[in-house]
């Protein structure tokens, strides 16, 4: 009869523990990037996306993209809540520490996505910021973007975005310690829920953001039909309930007192209504908070025309909160 021997040493064990350990982490880490992908030009980008995706070919628009010899750009895959999640990492094409900011963006599942045209338009945007001396991540949420998960629409979505900052604890160019949050549109709103329930955001920029989603129901029927498949349990009689969850202007005094907001509207935005940035506005002077409201003539939901003041704008309100201190 033959006998089976089995050596247990600490020389082969540890390294095997050591092992499976690293996966255990890489799977439950909250906030572990599992993979960093350089993206060096446009078609490099086009090739991410397609792996990422499963797509057979990208809708970027080369035309309309960023320069990416400007900055260093890195498509990243992070853990959150045990699902893997896509982004991207910007950062300056220089050595040093610098301020962090966290870019929430807009749209509903693939709409809006960082991987379509109007994505293209959205990750050239932040370029101005990383130029200006900041490192920048950006969540494609749960569900999207090839990212593992269901769209939750600023439910458990909202974890996503915690977990894109944790993320940043990782990135040696990222002074964790400074950090700012911009988002336009479901961003903005989303950008308000992270401050409620989470907060340790020290300043905060918003486009358009969605103010009143029981006004925007009433405004918008068909987006509203759309959320049934957007948000869970979306329907009677939890409805208003759960857009009240969603809803800033439901619970501004619930904010951070010390979180300087500023606000970007356009006068004919029919996505989300003026007023109701005029009405948050109102409540945070009430409250006596930190906050500037800028309204734009003209220029629609995304300020198409007002890009290069944005910019500035933008810029000068982080460097404001974020660099001198």
């Amino acid at each position: 009869m033959n006998k089976v021997f089995v050596v247990w040493s600490a020389s082969l064990c540890l390294p095997l523990l050591a092992m499976f350990a690293g996966v255990a982490t890489a799977q439950t880490n909250n906030g572990f990037i599992v993979e960093r992908q350089e993206i060096r030009d446009f078609q490099e980008l086009e090739r991410y996306i397609e792996k990422t995706e499963g797509r057979e070919e990208s809708e970027l628009d080369a035309n309309r993209f960023l320069s990416l010899s400007e900055i260093h750009l890195t498509g990243i895959t992070y853990m959150s809540d045990g699902l893997k999640v896509n982004g991207f990492l910007l950062q300056p094409k220089r050595e040093g520490k610098f301020p962090a900011i966290i870019y929430n963006r807009g749209g509903g599942r693939e709409f809006g996505s960082l991987t379509n045209r109007n994505a293209s338009v959205q990750l050239g945007d932040l370029v101005p910021l990383v130029n200006a001396g900041y490192v920048v991540v950006a969540s494609q949420y749960r569900g999207n973007g090839g990212s593992e998960g269901a769209e939750e629409y600023m439910g458990a979505d909202i974890n996503d975005v915690k977990n894109a900052a944790l993320a940043l604890q990782q990135v040696n160019a990222a002074d964790t310690s400074r950090i700012g949050m911009y988002g336009w549109s479901r961003g903005g709103a989303t950008s308000f829920v992270y401050l409620r329930k989470f907060g340790g955001i020290d300043a905060v920029a918003v486009g358009g953001p969605g103010v009143d989603f029981n006004q925007i129901a009433k405004d918008h029927p068909g987006i509203e039909r759309s959320w049934t498949s957007y948000i869970p349990g979306y329907e009677e009689p939890r409805k208003q309930q759960l857009l009240k969850e969603r809803s800033v202007i439901e619970w501004v005094d619930e904010l951070p007192d010390a979180v300087p907001i500023l606000i970007m509207h356009a006068n004919d935005d029919k996505s989300a209504r003026t007023r109701d940035a005029l009405r948050l506005a109102l409540e945070l002077d009430r409250l006596e908070r930190d906050y500037r409201l800028i309204v734009f003539d003209r220029g629609g939901h995304s300020l198409a025309v007002h890009r290069q003041e944005v910019y500035e704008q933008l810029i000068r309100w982080f460097d404001k909160h974020l660099k001198q201190t």
